[in-house]
């Protein structure tokens, strides 16, 4: 009715919530960030009781302690806070190695507190690597979506740009304020995270070490044109931007 907007659930997360048809009740898909999404309903009213309906994950799956993941936020280059997911091992020593996870789909948003329904395989593949004693971050790059037109638009005719200086500037943070190794750090991602990898280990081999790239895209000229035309232009009249941000012109 235009009036305030009113807070009906109290827990912190992600809420997809569908109204009952005389809207005095709602449905809610609710999930946190070590706790995958489960079924709630709930009277329609401010901070009232919500009822859990489902358990979906095996027992098993309880009796792992998953992580309640921090958000930092680290200071690019160019004076922008940068959110980001930090997977610290406790008993994280001076000189330890790390890793830089870089989420794909370019305008995905990964750094919040729910259940990420797209990287749920890696958040728990991170805590494989924790267990291994490397430090994870996991990084809202520039481009990510979730941060306004600024932030999305920042990587308009160059892919690899300021997105990559991000995830460049997100290891250096690691080295600086966690004290890891400069000597080990490596990163990965799938498909546009891939994209990053290439790019990184082909334009900042001092940073690098090592990286892994699952089905990366190495010439953006034979993406997909929905994806691509949006960010780059068309190839034919754009050729410059497809050069700077294909990773196959920086791989000898």
């Amino acid at each position: 009715d235009g009036g305030p907007l009113t807070l009906l659930t109290a827990a912190a997360g992600k809420h997809t919530a569908t109204l009952s048809p005389d809207e005095q009740w709602f449905a809610d898909i609710y999930s946190y960030t070590n706790k995958p999404p489960e079924l709630y309903v709930q009277e329609a009213k401010a901070q009232a009781e919500s009822k859990k309906l489902t358990t979906s994950p095996s027992p098993e799956f309880s009796q792992y302690p998953w992580l309640d993941v921090p958000i930092v936020q680290f200071t690019a280059r160019d004076g922008v806070k940068v959110p980001a997911r930090l997977f610290k091992p406790v008993n994280f020593k001076k000189g330890g190695p790390a890793v830089v996870f870089v989420h794909g789909s370019g305008y995905l948003q990964n750094v919040d507190k729910w259940w990420s329904t797209s990287y749920y395989h890696e958040y728990l593949f991170d805590h494989i690597l924790m267990e291994r004693g490397f430090l994870v971050i996991d990084v809202d790059y520039r481009g990510s979506a979730g941060y306004g037109r600024d932030w999305r638009t920042a990587i308009y005719q160059h892919m690899g740009g300021k997105d990559l200086d991000d995830i460049t500037d997100a290891a250096k943070y690691v080295v600086a304020q966690h004290g890891v190794d400069p000597k080990k750090i490596g990163l990965w991602g799938g498909s546009y995270g891939g994209f990053i990898t290439l790019m990184a280990m082909f334009t900042q081999p001092d940073v690098f070490t090592a990286g892994g790239a699952l089905r990366p895209v190495s010439d953006w000229a034979l993406y997909n044109h929905n994806y691509t035309g949006e960010i780059l232009n068309l190839p034919q009249s754009d050729a410059e931007a497809y050069r700077r941000s294909s990773p196959i012109f920086f791989a000898e």
